[in-house]
């Protein structure tokens, strides 16, 4: 009887444990919102600039308002924000008027960092670096 008791018992905890690890929900979002400013460089270095970004965050939905400057031919772009955060990985896209630009890249762990690649909508590509200023 002891024995029935103990396998009983041994098969509810299992039970339970998968039980819960399967309702524990979602992460909540890592918390990306403000004023983010840095550069840009294309990957065979021949040219760089700046980028901003203001963000505002519902959830893992991601809008605002991005900026690029120094862009060659073109100078500044600037267009609205979409995208999304999935853990500390940012996407999205600036919708500006002669070059989307498509984006994505990792947060640092305190929060005030993002390191990813860029795509412009004409193959130019390259790398981004960001810090959240407030």
């Amino acid at each position: 009887m002891k024995d029935v008791k103990r396998t009983l018992l041994a098969a509810s905890l299992v039970v339970g444990t998968v039980f819960l690890s399967a309702c524990g929900g979602t992460e909540a979002a890592l918390d990306v919102s403000g004023f983010w400013n840095g550069t840009w460089r294309t990957d065979t270095n021949s040219s760089s600039g700046g980028i901003t970004i203001t963000l505002t965050q519902d959830n893992d939905q991601l809008n605002g308002q991005g900026v690029l400057t120094n862009i060659p031919l073109i100078n500044t772009q600037k267009g609205p924000f979409t995208g999304t955060i999935t853990g500390n990985r940012v996407t999205g896209a600036i919708d500006a008027l002669l070059a989307d630009v498509e984006f994505s890249g990792d947060v640092t762990p305190d929060g005030n960092g993002m390191n990813g690649t860029y795509r412009l909508s004409n193959d130019v590509q390259g790398i981004l670096a960001l810090t959240r200023t407030q």
